[in-house]
């Protein structure tokens, strides 16, 4: 079995070092930066649902694109995850 974040490595962005996984700012220009990035490289890439969970569970509160979401995307939707568990609701 392979590490558990083995899925980076087939990742479409995996070897970038594109700037705009990295916007500065918040807001309307994160956003742009984002959605930039979701038809450059994660609209297709394979691994997409592996990286908005590790985005939105583990690096929620990192600066940068995960999964073509902007941190004050997945810090909205792991609320929602979060709120969701406490109440019991299953995610699956």
């Amino acid at each position: 079995m392979g590490s558990r974040n083995g899925w980076k490595e087939r990742a479409a962005c995996w070897e970038s070092e594109d700037p705009g996984f990295f916007p500065q700012g918040r807001g309307r220009l994160a956003s742009n930066a984002a959605k930039r990035m979701n038809e450059r490289y994660c609209q297709y890439c394979p691994v997409r649902q592996e990286c908005a969970e590790f985005g939105v569970m583990v690096a929620h509160g990192d600066p940068g694109v995960y999964a073509g979401l902007t941190q004050d995307e997945r810090r909205r939707l792991r609320r929602r995850v979060l709120a969701k568990q406490r109440d019991g609701v299953s995610l699956v």
